[in-house]
């Protein structure tokens, strides 16, 4: 149900004033009120956590985040803050792997920084983590720490060494060499691997010491507009009615009334011309066919002497009179409605019927005629009629609680639910299906528990969907249920918990299968962190939903799960089962993507694989966007690269390279993976075919920068550096030609390469330096015998 937006922006101005002054017991106290209006405001649950940090409550704070992550699981601080509670509390596995997941959620905004200081973390805390070090090692050598990313690649080489996993420690350790020829322990790890002696432990890092600090940062929402109920609709009187029927009732009695008036301002002016016709005129009570004027006295009389004897309960003279009115030609909704009340209190079922049903074309008596007619129907046994009429009664009055512009689409969807539970019902299912709806729309305040179901369903259709308060009411006890939820609802804004959940298993006792009351207790259990509890109410609701043909809920029901508890496997697999069998297979296969993350996240690259090669599988469907083959790909090649699987990651990017030859970073990679395998022949073919494809395609400047950046990777390889040199000079860059010649005749020197080089030097004196007299003075000294 939507809170007050007033007395929560109040709440707010409050609990930002206070924390501003560091008067944390009333900035706590003021954020709690605040969210009692709008409980899953994230802002408001961040802030709250913040204070609860600066009075070292740290228990309480822990509950504030987690919900605050639930609530929003895209924001990296909720995470971030539950992982420093973890680790004060020295829970130090629940820390790691809170850290990891926040690293993964500034990855995902490009935070590079502050993702290297969440796996740094994470590694910190668990030496053997090897998700955490496999990410440090590619995320510092792909932002330019070659001495960092060496370190841990060392870290990833002792793990896949202790796996048993001999070349593939190899590799991370002769990687690191690559990275850093300078560390001593680089080349010390390869030679220990080698003779099959264990890498040390690294030195565990001492954790940082001190209170959590709160951020001075406390945001206010902006201030929302007020929300308009469903008792703005309709006139409050008609709450004070027992039923629909009383309602219609009592306005027909009082439009006969006004009818009388009619008849006796029209007996005084009505000309002679109309004594061969009736008079038909619009009233404000409606359309209103009048006899000639000589009868209209005596029909004041009958309708007067009808009225009389049914307010004294004397139903069957009223019903005489009111057929002589009509038999004397006076045709209105309201003397049909009434009519009808007479017959039905005179059981004489089928005679109300047919006046219900005359009467059910004014809008203002339709609601009443058809509870009527229900009542009838279902006292002459015709169970599947009387649920008809009941249906339909329900449909109008439901109908004023919704937006005029959704009216046609509720219509809609109470045909569907009718269809729905007629179909297969028994007599007796029928009848309690009916008995369900005369309770919900019987009591002074029926017409306000239908506003409150309205608000309830919407509460439970966060992202919109309309559906009809008929679908409450299938369920056996629905209509005691529903108050109940109302109960609960108040103790929930008490905070009285406890008895909320108590209330809920009370209103379980006699609606077992009351869907939206095991949501409730859900959403209670996880206010009281009992998370695991919470999980397994919603697993089995979605079922449920399932089972009863509404797989929309069940979707948004394991959706919520989803960021319930994200590392849940089963979840998602189940959802993304739902997904594909409905033939959402884009959402489908961004599911498979949060499993692969969740594997990952439990560090479990293995099965991480296994989940992307099977989103890569349904890619193939005509049905799948065509850009995710490309994506699932490129994460393929990642997690390849992170389990030192080289040779698979090459295949990966081999498959890239054919489907978008114009990917640089798969280029690069590709051509930067020969290398490590090796491969240096194939490397320079590869190369080669990338800097003619970009040409070919008028992309030059992207074949120079996949050369620039493969020889920044592997500055010592001469084929590199030469194709870029080359590359310069035909696009006019002389500076940048002469720099990389010069380097390559720097190294050729090195490999005693004399020759070579001579011939380099000769190669930049002819682009004309600036020092040119350098460089011929060198070339002589080179040329020089001796």
């Amino acid at each position: 149900m939507p809170g007050n937006r007033a007395l929560f922006d109040q709440a707010i101005v409050e609990a930002n004033s206070a924390a501003w002054d560091q008067q944390w017991d009333k900035a706590i106290a003021a954020y709690r009120q605040a969210l009692n209006e709008f409980p899953n405001d994230s802002s408001a649950l961040t802030n709250l956590g913040l204070t609860l940090l600066a009075t070292n409550r740290f228990e309480e704070a822990l509950a504030v985040y987690q919900n605050a992550a639930r609530v929003n699981p895209k924001d990296p601080v909720p995470f971030e803050k539950v992982a420093e509670i973890y680790e004060r509390f020295e829970r130090h596995a629940e820390a790691t792997q809170a850290y990891v997941a926040v690293a993964e959620l500034y990855l995902g905004q490009r935070d590079i920084s502050k993702a290297i200081a969440n796996w740094s973390h994470a590694a910190r805390l668990d030496t053997d983590n090897l998700h955490a070090y496999s990410r440090l090692a590619l995320a510092y050598e792909r932002t330019g720490k070659p001495e960092d990313s060496a370190r841990a690649y060392l870290s990833v080489a002792r793990m896949m060494q202790r796996q048993g996993e001999r070349e593939k420690a190899m590799q991370a350790a002769a990687h690191a060499v690559q990275l850093d020829p300078q560390n001593p322990d680089a080349g010390g790890a390869v030679d220990m691997i080698q003779r099959g002696i264990s890498l040390p432990e690294p030195e565990r890092l001492k954790p940082p010491t001190g209170p959590l600090a709160p951020s001075t940062g406390f945001s206010a929402p902006p201030a929302g507009s007020a929300v308009r109920t469903a008792g703005d609709v309709i006139s409050g009187s008609l709450e004070k009615k027992a039923n629909p029927l009383q309602a219609g009732h009592q306005s027909a009695i009082a439009k006969l009334a006004d009818i009388m008036f009619e008849i006796g301002e029209d007996s005084a002016d009505a000309g002679s011309a109309d004594a061969r016709h009736d008079l038909i005129k619009k009233t404000h009570t409606g359309t209103l066919r009048l006899p000639t004027r000589g009868n209209r006295g005596q029909i004041m009389n009958m309708l007067g002497q009808a009225i009389d004897l049914h307010t004294k309960g004397d139903y069957s003279g009223a019903a005489s009179f009111y057929e002589k009115a009509l038999r004397a030609g006076i045709e209105h909704a309201a003397l049909h409605y009434t009519l009808a009340v007479v017959y039905l209190d005179l059981e004489r079922y089928r005679d109300a019927v047919k006046q219900f049903q005359s009467a059910a074309g004014h809008p203002d008596y339709a609601a009443g005629a058809y509870y009527g007619m229900g009542l009838c129907h279902g006292r002459d046994g015709k169970m599947r009629d009387a649920v008809n009429s009941l249906f339909n009664c329900l449909r109008l009055v439901d109908a004023r609680t919704v937006s005029t512009d959704r009216v046609d689409q509720l219509d809609k969807l109470y045909e569907d639910t009718l269809a729905k539970v007629g179909r297969d019902q028994t007599t007796e299912q029928l009848t309690q299906l009916g008995e369900n709806i005369i309770a919900f729309l019987s009591g002074p305040q029926w017409y306000e528990r239908v506003q409150q179901a309205r608000e309830q369903l919407n509460a439970q259709h966060e992202d919109g969907t309309l559906a009809p308060v008929a679908d409450m009411l299938t369920v056996p006890g629905a209509a005691g249920a529903l108050e109940s939820m109302t109960r609960i609802n108040d103790y929930v804004k008490q905070n009285l918990l406890g008895t909320a959940l108590d209330e809920a298993q009370y209103a379980l006792q006699y609606a077992p299968n009351y869907l939206p009351v095991h949501i409730r207790m859900a959403e209670i259990l996880l206010a009281q962190n009992r998370v695991d509890e919470a999980l397994d109410k919603y697993k089995v609701v979605a079922r449920l939903y399932e089972v009863r043909g509404d797989p929309g809920r069940s979707i948004r029901l394991c959706e919520q799960m989803t960021q319930l508890a994200p590392l849940n496997i089963d979840v998602r697999r189940n959802l993304i089962r739902m997904h594909d069998e409905q033939g959402n297979i884009d959402a489908a296969i961004a599911e498979y993507f949060e499993m692969a993350q969740a594997h990952i996240d439990l560090a479990d690259l293995e099965k991480a694989r296994q989940t992307y090669t099977e989103a890569l599988n349904l890619a193939q469907s005509p049905k799948a966007e065509h850009a995710w083959p490309l994506k699932i790909l490129h994460k393929l090649a990642d997690l390849d690269m992170q389990r030192l699987d080289w040779r698979q990651a090459l295949r990966v990017c081999e498959q890239i390279r054919n489907l978008a030859p114009g990917d640089v970073q798969a280029r690069i990679t590709l051509i930067d993976l020969n290398y490590r395998l090796g491969e240096a022949r194939q490397a320079v073919t590869e190369t080669d075919d990338a800097v003619k494809y970009f040409a070919s395609a008028g992309q030059l400047a992207a074949g120079i920068d996949v050369l620039a950046q493969l020889v920044q990777s592997h500055p010592s390889e001469l084929a590199l550096r030469s194709r870029l040199a080359r590359a310069y000079q035909e696009t006019g860059r002389k500076a940048e030609a002469i720099a990389q010649l010069d380097a390559i005749g720097d190294l050729q020197l090195q490999a005693g390469r004399r020759a070579d080089a001579v011939r380099t030097i000769q190669a930049i004196i002819a682009l004309g330096p600036d020092n040119v007299s350098d460089y011929r003075q060198l070339l002589a000294e080179m040329q020089t015998p001796g």
